[in-house]
Formats: structure tokens, C-alpha cells, sequence
């Protein structure tokens, strides 16, 4: 997919006023936050300096707002599609130099190392709902059945995700996951105690 980068050039722009609330969203991950943007004349997108510090939890940006061109700067390696009909905002990082991208692949191996995926002895579908007061809202939903199966769905704004659970025996566990916008990716684990014998 091509990355496009809106904003080329740098502008003192602290006394802009946000025009457009876009939906930014990190490939892969299922993270996506609401912001209050700036859209210039010249197609010249900017963010607030504040809330996309939070979102990808990095250091503080110089000044109030922060173009494409200034992320690119900080972050080479991470890109961005913009697209204005949809108001979104996607980034992509590949290298996982984000601190967000690294806190959630670092997630996903853990579980692939450790715990098996899926915790409920019990079969049945489960349901979750999430909302905070920027009306950012999550929704997950999925089937789990005796704690060895379960079918996964994440739906955060206008990106979803899916993933496939396996725990067929104890020690042995695998996940699928995907969704928009995202690569499918698998993990596993094996885990094999020490053998003992008797004489």
C-alpha cells in the first residue's frame, strides 16, 4: 500500500485552530485514538503535539502541533496514509520503533512464551464493551469453547481485528491474529517439562 505524506514544509503554526476531528490509527495493533486536527490550504495536515504524545506514548514533541513531515523526521522509519475522505490517519511501523508498537508485540510474545492464550475452562461466547469520555469506544466479542478453542473479534473505531486460539493440550498453545490494514500473524508456544524415570 502506498504511504502518502500530507504537509511539506515546516510553518510556525502555534496559533492555529483545530477544523477537522480524524480518527489516527496504528497499523497492526488495533490502536486508534480521535484528535482534533489541523487541515491547511495546502494540504498541510497537523496534530496536536499533546494527545499524539500520548497515543504513541514517545517524548514530547517541540511545540503545540506536529505535521507528517516532523513525525517523519523523528521516526524515519514510521510512515502515514492519509485519508481525508474517511478522516483517518494511518501510521505504520514496521521496525517497531514506536514505544506502543514495542509495548504491544512485546504482549504478544509474552503470551506466546508464557500463558496459553486462552484462559476460561468454560465454553460460550463473551462480550465486552469499552468507552471513555473522548467517545473513543471497543468492543470485543468471540466464542471460547472448554478452554481450548476460541474465536476472537476487537472492534476499535473503524478498524477491526480478529485472531484464532488454539490450546489443544497443556504446554501447547498457537494464535492467529489480523484485521484491517494489518499483516495475519502467528505465534506459538511448547512447552516441555523435564522427563523422568524410574528404575
Amino acid at each position: 500500500m502506498l504511504a502518502v505524506a500530507f504537509g511539506l514544509g515546516f510553518r510556525a503554526c502555534a496559533g492555529q485552530t483545530p477544523n477537522l476531528i480524524i480518527t489516527v490509527e496504528l497499523s497492526g495493533t488495533g490502536a486508534a485514538a480521535d484528535m482534533e486536527a489541523v487541515l491547511m490550504p495546502d494540504s498541510t495536515l497537523l496534530l496536536p503535539a499533546a494527545d499524539l504524545t500520548r497515543f504513541l506514548s514517545v517524548p514530547a514533541f517541540a511545540g503545540p502541533w506536529v505535521s507528517l513531515v516532523d513525525l517523519s523526521h523523528a521516526y524515519p522509519t514510521v510512515t502515514a496514509q492519509f485519508l481525508p475522505r474517511a478522516l483517518r490517519l494511518v501510521l505504520y511501523d514496521p521496525q517497531r520503533v514506536l514505544p506502543v508498537s514495542r509495548s504491544f508485540y512485546s504482549a504478544l510474545e509474552r503470551q506466546a512464551q508464557g500463558a496459553a492464550p486462552i484462559v476460561s475452562q468454560q465454553s460460550g461466547p463473551f462480550l465486552a464493551f469499552a468507552a471513555d469520555d473522548a467517545t473513543n469506544t471497543r468492543v470485543d466479542a468471540g466464542y471460547s469453547y472448554r478452554g481450548r478453542f476460541a474465536l476472537m473479534a476487537s472492534h476499535v473505531r473503524a478498524s477491526t481485528s480478529y485472531g484464532v486460539a488454539l490450546a489443544p493440550w497443556p504446554g501447547v498453545a498457537a494464535t492467529v491474529m489480523g484485521g484491517d490494514h494489518s499483516p495475519v500473524t502467528a505465534s506459538g508456544r511448547f512447552a516441555k517439562g523435564p522427563v523422568m524415570c524410574c528404575c
